[in-house]
């Protein structure tokens, strides 16, 4: 883990008028010149949700020192980079992943003042893009299909032809050696792109998916190893799902659906729990590509207080619980606007984990600092004063 920690104002680059930006198609490369009348170019991309890509830029003249930005909705910063190594001055976004509907703003300007030519070109990760004619073997919603990751077979697909639209749930179970990826593919025309995908937590886990809304027409559902991860056997289910009444109980491992009925609604799920347990649970509005719903997800002892709220409201997530004690937990999940299907996705990453004292250290304004996270030692703390 690095932490750069820096006096700054709000994660809100200068304004930028949607008109003034160049529209750029991924795989295109396009050049432009960083100058003292010009210090910024600024270009336009529609990566479809859960779309992941890079962004690279390449001085090619003068003294130029590459600096990238990815601007959302409202000119937010999502993302920004100045040297993509040590070795290198070029900038590189990296890994980037759309998790809303809409276009963004790739700013292209330089560090330390600098001036020149530059090279840009945003790309998809070439996994996400494969041909249409590429082996898969027919299923149909419902229908449990198991299968076999090897060497000789790193992805394998299932495809599937939906004659309407609608809802579907996807997951993925590994046996207890490996780590499954999901991703969901769209055939169009030659190829079979991907539009969602997710990971397993943990080696034997369950990568789940959804709910996704999808048009009529072929769909195909891949499954492969997460990155670092050996193959394996895996079972896959893809499923219209069919939703819990408020107040169900869910059990470790469960991937299950629910429905608002629009803000403010609140539905609330019971999960039994011991002490020393480390959860994870997710929640996933509908992805339709359109508005989506905000919500937020809480965890509680019974119906005591909230032991955790997420912070995601698009994407509500807690991403490490660990459990003070042993008894029947209540998960609360609450609407801020719109309706629709949802699901939840409760997983144990460990049983027994002592609890962690989480030490607290001294930095100062533009420390650089490094740590290391894992399970067990699952946070680090840093303190900082301001002076008025």
């Amino acid at each position: 883990m690095v932490l750069v920690l820096g006096l700054v104002g709000p994660l809100q680059a200068a304004p930028l008028r949607q008109g003034d930006c160049q529209p750029l198609a991924f795989g295109e490369t396009v050049t432009g010149t960083i100058s003292a009348d010009a210090p910024e170019v600024c270009y336009t991309i529609s990566p479809a949700i859960e779309q992941r890509f890079y962004i690279e830029m390449r001085a090619t003249d003068g003294d130029l020192d590459p600096a990238l930005q990815l601007l959302g909705m409202a000119n937010m910063l999502m993302a920004s980079n100045d040297n993509a190594s040590d070795d290198t001055t070029d900038a590189l976004i990296e890994n980037y992943m759309q998790t809303m509907p809409g276009d963004l703003t790739i700013v292209a300007t330089s560090a330390n003042d600098t001036t020149g030519s530059f090279e840009l070109r945003a790309s998809l990760y070439a996994e996400t893009i494969v041909p249409a004619t590429a082996p898969a073997e027919v299923a149909a919603l419902g229908q449990p299909v198991s299968g076999a990751v090897t060497a000789d077979a790193p992805r394998v697909f299932f495809e599937y032809t939906l004659d309407t639209s609608g809802v579907l749930m996807l997951s993925a179970e590994a046996s207890a050696e490996w780590t499954p990826h999901l991703a969901l593919h769209r055939v169009s025309g030659e190829f079979s792109v991907e539009i969602a995908a997710m990971d397993a937590a943990r080696p034997g886990g369950k990568a789940a998916l959804g709910p996704v809304f999808v048009q009529p027409g072929i769909i195909r559902v891949e499954v492969a190893a997460a990155d670092g991860s050996d193959p394996g056997e895996f079972s896959l289910l893809v499923a219209e799902p069919d939703p819990l009444m408020d107040g169900s109980a869910i059990t470790y491992g469960d991937f299950v659906a629910g429905e608002l009925g629009g803000a403010p609604d609140t539905q609330h799920f019971t999960f039994d729990g011991m002490a020393g347990d480390a959860i994870t649970l997710r929640m996933t509005p509908l992805l339709d590509f359109g508005a989506q719903m905000r919500a937020n997800v809480e965890v509680r002892l019974g119906e005591g207080e909230p032991l955790v709220t997420s912070q995601n409201a698009y994407h509500p997530e807690i991403a490490l619980l660990l459990l003070p004690e042993d008894g029947q937990y209540t998960v609360t999940v609450n609407s801020f606007s719109s309706a629709g299907p949802y699901s939840l996705f409760l997983d144990q990453l460990a049983a027994g984990v002592e609890p962690y004292d989480v030490p607290v250290n001294e930095i100062a304004l533009n420390d650089i600092v490094t740590g290391e996270i894992g399970l067990l030692e699952y946070a680090q703390a840093y303190r900082f004063e301001i002076e008025a």
